[in-house]
């Protein structure tokens, strides 16, 4: 029989404050905690996950990064890429005995191929030939939003080519030419989406048709969600119909028919494209299988190091956070993030480069699936997260400047597996509001050389919320609440600060106060020398 036991990362509420507070604003120093769960009790396991990465910033360009509290694709940045294309299919089955039946899009068919020989020519699937071989995804860059329902988004980065092809997973060809319409989604924000069509021809003896959509400004999240088709002649039923979508940095040029396969879809060779795409993934999701179904992310930073020769470095960083539900995170402005409360922004020199941090905000109740919903499981980016995304914009000098980097996250999820040791909470939601509060008066960027100073700000901050979570405490628990007191007590024994009791009930209203006349003999005396007496 497995042994429950209960994560206490402390003896009072003081110091289990700052012990969460740390570890969710230094995961790179500090072991996982359990978070407290409302209503019900959550036995749950804790993973650190630690991932090193180099990021270039090119002289007098603008360089983004994004940090998330996501579990997938926790931090993404602008990275160079040359000859870069990947694909993705769906597939849909139906009838196709009528001239015009309408197929729903189902989930990804087959596993995304990268590189630049995107697979061969298959039946329904074109290959892709482009430029330079480059191979920058270790992952397919998949997203989910349940909100819109259960189907896999795909991710196109700003200035890379999209095409669509569809075609039959058969090697027959068509008896006579066949008009197609794609109907797609557009991805704009949690649960906001939408809707495009294209028109697309194939032709008498191929099985494969395509369109070009072309290079868009925007960083942006598609998805197929029908196909409708119309024969020139009625064909057989029971068809399967493949829709791929071709996402290349470079250009596209042609695509050639060849007979009943794919056919070739090609890119001119493309100039290096800087695209927003993930920086760091967790090492570990490649040699073992990580459960993250049922997962919510406590902790994400990130550690900035400048890296280049001293004399050469120069330039400034503007960093903040922005809401998604408001504004979308992958196209947000450097000049939206300068118009930031203050509270919200910061102003630092790139020379002593940047520590930040995400902390827990209201999705903190929910535990998400970080996993695809395809036959392979691939990590993915939640879109439907609405918590908040900090942002960060290098401007360098007249030189390049090179960024060492290190992504620290941790991951708290349930599991019924003997191989993690499962616990439960012993933080009270009190305690993990104020450590909240806590955090947000110590901030959220930090020069590199100084991000450590965030334990004595937290500290701090923990200091001045204590007595009032200690009240709270107390109210609610007295023996709890006397023995928080004991420990405030010893915590601070070179101050003498009184520790504030249980909060005061206020006196209910009188009779007379409220209109009426309350019972005989039961007048308050009037205070002596005609003047009410305060406390002194």
């Amino acid at each position: 029989m497995q042994q429950t036991t209960i994560n206490m990362p402390s003896g009072h509420p003081v110091r289990a404050m700052t012990g969460l507070a740390r570890q969710i604003a230094l995961p790179g120093e500090f072991a996982p905690e359990r978070f407290p769960s409302f209503p019900a009790l959550e036995r749950t396991a804790v993973m650190a996950f630690n991932q090193p990465a180099s990021l270039v910033l090119p002289t007098n360009l603008e360089t983004k990064m994004m940090l998330v509290r996501q579990a997938g694709f926790p931090l993404w940045a602008d990275q160079p890429t040359t000859g870069q294309a990947w694909q993705y299919t769906y597939s849909a089955t139906g009838a196709a005995s009528t001239l015009d039946v309408q197929l729903e899009v189902g989930y990804l068919t087959d596993t995304p191929r990268f590189g630049t020989a995107v697979g061969s020519a298959l039946p329904g699937r074109p290959a892709v030939t482009s430029g330079v071989v480059q191979n920058v995804f270790t992952y397919p860059v998949l997203g989910i939003d349940h909100n819109a329902g259960a189907n896999t988004w795909f991710y196109k980065p700003a200035g890379y080519d999209l095409t669509f092809s569809v075609g039959l997973s058969t090697a027959a060809a068509l008896a006579a030419n066949c008009n197609l319409r794609v109907v797609v989604e557009y991805w704009l924000k949690p649960g906001e989406l939408l809707l495009k069509e294209y028109p697309i021809s194939m032709l008498v003896g191929q099985n494969t048709g395509v369109v070009n959509v072309g290079a868009t400004g925007d960083n942006e999240w598609w998805r197929p969600r029908n196909l409708q088709v119309q024969f020139g002649t009625a064909q057989a039923t029971g068809w399967t119909w493949l829709v791929s979508a071709t996402v290349c940095s470079g250009t596209f040029s042609s695509y050639t028919a060849s007979g009943v396969d794919g056919g070739t879809i090609t890119y001119t060779t493309p100039s290096v494209v800087r695209g927003l795409i993930p920086l760091v993934i967790a090492a570990e999701f490649a040699n073992s299988r990580i459960p993250w179904q049922a997962t919510r992310t406590t902790a994400a930073a990130v550690l900035g190091t400048n890296v280049t020769q001293v004399l050469n470095k120069a330039g400034t960083i503007l960093a903040g956070r922005v809401n998604p539900d408001t504004i979308n995170p992958f196209n947000v402005l450097s000049t939206y993030v300068a118009g930031l409360h203050p509270s919200e922004k910061a102003w630092l020199p790139l020379e002593t480069g940047v520590y930040s941090y995400c902390p827990p905000s209201t999705d903190m109740t929910a535990f998400w699936d970080y996993t695809s919903q395809t036959l392979i499981e691939y990590p993915v980016y939640r879109l439907d997260n609405e918590s908040l995304v900090n942002v960060m914009f290098f401007k360098p000098g007249a030189t390049d400047e090179t960024l060492a980097i290190t992504a620290s996250w941790h991951l708290e999820f349930r599991t019924t597996s003997a191989l993690f040791q499962i616990a439960l909470s012993g933080m009270t939601l009190e305690s993990f509001h104020q450590a909240q509060l806590a955090l947000a008066a110590a901030g959220f960027f930090f020069h590199n050389p100084d991000h450590k100073a965030i334990l004595s700000r937290v500290t701090d901050a923990v200091k001045k919320v204590a007595p009032h979570a200690i009240s709270v405490l107390s109210a609610a628990n007295p023996v709890m609440g006397s023995i928080a007191k004991s420990a405030y007590k010893a915590a601070r024994p070179a101050r003498k600060v009184k520790v504030p009791q249980a909060p005061m009930r206020m006196p209910t209203t009188t009779a007379s106060a409220s209109g009426q006349n309350g019972p005989k003999g039961q007048r308050k005396p009037k205070p002596k020398g005609g003047k009410r007496q305060g406390k002194r």
